[in-house]
């Protein structure tokens, strides 16, 4: 079955490479850099979970900033996994993990999607997300970001 666990440093190049032949990564993690900088800040921040199968790979991970919106709402900041283990339920565990996480503790969660990301909204959608706005050029300019939430019936 596996697992979704806290990040360490030792996990840092699995996640890097589980954003290669991504839409994330040509829009907006070629640079090595970059992708090892935003991940090993999470890292640092206890915002990195991993995914990992039964022999403890990791399969994917998720950046999670606990009030990234509105300083009030938990974030969503990125979801990647592996090429090899893509279409395979993976990306919908860490998802419901999140929403697992946080449905006692606030009433809706957020993330973003980016324009050319099309596949991975269609999923959100599908999980019970709602689009709630969009900005333009919030990364880089000539991409949009769709603003998602789920809201918890209480």
């Amino acid at each position: 079955m596996g697992s979704i666990v806290l990040a360490t440093m030792e996990a840092l190049s699995d996640c890097c490479e589980a954003l290669e032949d991504s839409s994330l990564f040509e829009e907006y993690f070629k640079d090595i850099n970059k992708r090892s900088s935003f991940i090993s800040e999470g890292i640092n921040k206890k915002e990195v979970y991993v995914r990992k199968d039964e022999n403890d790979n990791i399969l994917g991970f998720m950046r999670i900033d606990e009030v990234g919106m509105f300083s009030k709402f938990p974030l969503l900041r990125l979801i990647a996994v592996k090429k090899e283990h893509r279409c395979n339920g993976i990306g919908t565990d860490m998802l419901k993990f999140y929403e697992s996480e946080y449905k006692n503790k606030c009433d809706r969660i957020f993330l973003c999607v980016g324009n050319f990301n099309d596949r991975a909204k269609k999923l959100y959608i599908s999980l019970g997300f709602i689009e709630v706005g969009k900005i333009d050029g919030l990364y880089k300019k000539g991409c949009t970001e769709y603003i998602l939430m789920k809201e918890f019936i209480k």
